[in-house]
């Protein structure tokens, strides 16, 4: 029997949205983790710390859930690409 060939393609493809799935997760764990520093800026015991890490939790699950939707629906590159030329054309008419 022979071997599955693998395409080179379908490799470099899935590096790609790899890391556009790991770019996607990245904005909404920050937010939580920002929200949880805070959190425990203001409440520096262990409630605070056990908030602030919910919170990071909850913004890290977030960011799989919708990178995972939007790998499914789009493909994370795609939808990075559209959001990052969106900015660009409109420094691009605000220019002209």
């Amino acid at each position: 029997m022979s071997e599955p060939k693998i395409d080179s393609k379908s490799i470099f493809d899935l590096i790609t949205e790899s890391i556009g799935w790991i770019q996607i997760i990245a904005s909404p764990t920050l937010i939580g983790l920002v929200l949880g520093l805070i959190t425990f800026c203001y409440l520096p015991n262990s409630i605070g710390i056990t908030i602030a890490i919910s919170l990071a939790v909850i913004g890290f699950i977030i960011g799989v859930v919708w990178a995972t939707k939007v790998w499914r629906r789009q493909g994370t590159i795609d939808f990075l690409s559209r959001n990052n030329n969106s900015k660009e054309t409109e420094k691009a008419k605000e220019g002209e």
